[in-house]
């Protein structure tokens, strides 16, 4: 996603509009027709910055959400293999699944969730 292209036209447009905050003989008295298009210049450059700011949260709402699962499901196994190895050493985990998470606090050094998810585990059989 390109944020800095619309900076350009957002800039200009206000700095065009800048020089009509202080009433002076080029910027007095303008037509009605001047004034209803850099009102609608301005609103328009408005709503493409709300455009751009929703965007970017949605995309990052998208990247936050990949990286979660990736680390919520790396840390599922890593836990769950030595849980499992405690109750009999001839289990496997076939299969985890984290089925549920929510946020539950976040700070400028960690993000902590609460979760749910299940297992599907196995034993090992001797066949003779």
């Amino acid at each position: 996603m390109d944020v800095f292209g619309p900076w350009k036209e957002i800039k200009e447009t206000i700095d065009s509009l800048s020089k009509f905050t202080h009433v002076n003989e080029t910027t007095f008295d303008i037509t009605d027709e001047k004034c209803q298009s850099l009102s609608e210049e301005a609103l328009g450059i408005l709503l493409s910055i709300f455009n751009m700011i929703e965007d970017t949260r949605n995309e990052l709402h998208c990247e936050l959400a990949s990286h979660i699962d990736s680390e919520l499901m790396s840390t599922f196994i890593s836990n769950s293999m030595p849980d499992i190895d405690i109750l009999s050493h001839q289990s496997y985990v076939e299969h985890s699944e984290v089925t549920d998470y929510e946020l539950t606090d976040i700070d400028n050094l960690e993000v902590i969730f609460k979760g749910e998810g299940g297992r599907c585990c196995s034993c090992f059989s001797k066949l003779r």
